[in-house]
């Protein structure tokens, strides 16, 4: 597992924002390529045609911040945090925590899940790595789940509103997405309580999510 790659590592991350993360680094690829193929032509050209040295001089903030790493480019790359969707009009919650590398995680029991809005409070790994998560999962009723939540590694990732249908069975909870897109999730969890409050552990291998009901 140490040797899995920065790309495969931020897979396993998402827990369900996998096209997210997939179209953000598009976008960043996509831009790069834009920037390196388009403006040394035009750059070329700058001797013999004036338009072609006003399109140039259009592209250097795009190339400016290519340059300047890939932070700004996936910030950019993305919808705000906190927008609005057609799936569902939740808002993010608690601030973002950060994801921390532990020795190992415990083992999943399943239990009922109360049905209301859930904050994420950790983030645990047994995986070497640096960043932060936010989230905001609304158990709405027995079956539908609405989700917001964002992964910053190299830079924050985007915020899209999403909605699933949700099952448990055991220790184990599905969810098939219903709206953008039609993916299916599948994790082990478990319902706790410590010092009164509700606790949801949701987790995929080697990474586990803590939420806190409201």
């Amino acid at each position: 597992m140490l040797g899995m790659t920065r790309w495969s590592l931020i897979a396993l991350l998402c827990l369900g924002c996998d096209e997210e993360v997939a179209s953000t680094d598009a976008a960043v690829l996509a831009d790069a390529a834009l920037t390196d193929g388009g403006s040394t032509p035009d750059a070329a050209q700058d001797a013999g045609r004036a338009e072609d040295a006003s399109i140039a001089d259009a592209t250097v903030p795009d190339a400016a911040a290519a340059d300047a790493g890939t932070d700004g480019a996936i910030a950019d790359a993305g919808p705000p945090p906190d927008a609005a969707g057609a799936c569902h009009a939740h808002a993010l919650g608690a601030a973002a925590v950060p994801i921390r590398s532990v020795g190992m995680l415990p083992e999943m029991t399943g239990g009922t899940i109360p049905l209301g809005t859930y904050d994420a409070i950790d983030a645990q790994t047994t995986v070497p790595v640096g960043g932060t998560y936010r989230a905001t999962w609304v158990f709405e009723d027995a079956t539908t789940l609405a989700q917001l939540q964002q992964i910053t590694l190299a830079g924050p990732g985007p915020v899209i509103p999403r909605l699933f249908t949700w099952s448990t069975a055991g220790a184990t909870l599905t969810r098939t997405e219903t709206c953008p897109g039609a993916d299916s999730f599948t994790h082990t969890y478990r319902v706790r309580v410590e010092g009164g409050d509700t606790l949801l552990d949701i987790r995929q291998d080697t990474l586990m999510f803590t939420f806190r009901l409201r």
